[in-house]
């Protein structure tokens, strides 16, 4: 696994002859303790081959192959307290104003992120 920063994301890249070595621990749990401690702050993205994941503080998210359009937002819900990640076409209107850490309000009581 490679480790390294990009904007606002710590990416893990997956060697992919040893596709699951992230999900092993102490792996798997430094990554979860890391999104905790990060909050939402920061995306933790996991590269496997073409295939993505997204660490959160209840396990991961499986965002599939990210494409040239594809954007990842991180959405907060309940002040902060909970987040996810979405994978999202820049197409998408929801994501036409975003830009990389600045938060807006949306319209499902959560706030989105680029």
């Amino acid at each position: 696994m490679v480790l390294y920063l990009e904007d606002n994301r710590l990416v893990v890249r997956v060697d992919e002859s040893r596709r699951d070595v992230w999900k092993q621990e102490p792996f798997y749990s430094e990554l979860r303790s890391q999104a905790q401690r990060n909050g939402s702050g920061r995306q933790i993205i996991v590269l496997v081959g073409e295939r993505s994941y997204a660490i959160v503080p209840q396990g991961n998210i499986d965002l599939g192959v990210i494409g040239p359009t594809d954007l990842l937002v991180t959405i907060e819900y309940d002040g902060g307290r909970r987040w996810t990640v979405e994978k999202m076409d820049a197409a998408d209107p929801r994501v036409a104003n975003l830009r990389p850490g600045v938060r807006v309000d949306s319209t499902d009581s959560g706030r989105h992120k680029a």
